[in-house]
């Protein structure tokens, strides 16, 4: 990634292979980075037989085959351990014994140095690539090293509303490759600012800015975003409110009341990813919102205005 605030001391290195262990139970063994700050981190065993043990040790200044992991697999499948970085240090070292037919076998060593977050600022159809590194302990007992790629889709510089007025967040998307998929993550928000009061009665609004606090989804092998709480329009003059008031509907879109366009040629955007993906970074997109559409008629009279879109 482009433009870090802090620079990570270092990435991981690869030491010697070791001999593969006779039918060894697992596909793979990948461990995230160790970040500072008090983060998690997280082990992720992909076996295809039960009844073998996994132990991870650390290495550092302070201790000398710390165990942070020690767990016995009773199942085939994907398992996932967490722990906490209480004992790391700036500099460690990793490595894994798996326990299998009363056979130990130990790994190589692997440096996992903390690494420190930074800032992103992403662009159309832009891939940006994580400083870090996953390390993955194959079936064959050898480490490997893969970085974290995402793809911002349809990130424009500026959004034009429908007729109706309505931000759609179908149309932003976040691509992730399958076999990283369960190691993405992210907090989101989407930041509006506004005049003349247009968003007064949404929660998080204040001094004319909203801040709207999305969940994300995986639907057919892409990240989505919506809000984190649905929201109340008006249907006939398209305003919204966090409450539930007389006459309103329940809607999961953001929409720009009546002649509010009007009165504000763009509106001021940005997404907001915090904690973003392996380098924990702030990612930020900038955008306007224009108003080149303007409803004509009654939108409580159109079947396609908001009794068809609040679902």
């Amino acid at each position: 990634m482009k433009n870090l605030l802090l620079v990570p001391i270092s990435v991981l290195s690869v030491f010697s292979r070791v001999t593969r262990s006779n039918n060894n139970p697992f596909e793979s063994i990948t461990i995230t980075p160790l970040y500072a700050y008090g983060e998690n981190s997280t082990i992720v065993v992909k076996s295809r037989a039960s009844n073998f043990r996994i132990t991870v040790y650390l290495n550092n200044d302070r201790y000398n085959g710390r165990q942070i992991v020690n767990t016995t697999i009773n199942g085939s499948g994907n398992f996932s351990f967490t722990y906490n970085n209480s004992y790391t240090r700036i500099k460690n070292q990793l490595y894994v014994a798996l326990t299998y037919n009363n056979v130990t076998t130990y790994s190589e060593r692997i440096d996992m140095n903390i690494t420190s977050s930074g800032y992103d600022v992403v662009n159309t159809h832009q891939e940006i690539t994580s400083d870090n590194y996953l390390a993955v302990l194959n079936d064959d007992f050898n480490w490997e090293k893969k970085k974290a790629t995402y793809t911002f889709n349809n990130f424009e510089d500026y959004y034009i509303p429908d007729y109706f007025q309505k931000f759609d967040f179908g149309n932003f998307y976040i691509s992730v490759p399958e076999e990283q998929r369960s190691f993405f993550g992210c907090n989101a928000k989407l930041v509006i600012t506004y005049k003349n009061g247009v968003f007064d009665n949404l929660a998080g609004a204040e001094n004319g800015f909203v801040e709207l606090p999305l969940k994300r989804r995986l639907t057919n092998g892409k990240f989505y975003f919506s809000l984190e709480k649905n929201i109340y329009v008006d249907p006939i003059t398209l305003a919204v409110s966090s409450d539930k008031l007389s006459g309103y509907v329940q809607t999961r879109h953001i929409y720009f009341p009546r002649n509010s366009m009007q009165n504000q040629e763009d509106y001021y955007c940005y997404f907001a990813f915090s904690k973003f993906g392996l380098d924990k970074d702030l990612v930020y997109h900038y955008f306007s919102i224009r108003a080149l559409r303007n409803i004509v008629g009654d939108c409580h009279n159109s079947k396609y205005c908001v009794q068809k879109l609040y679902k």
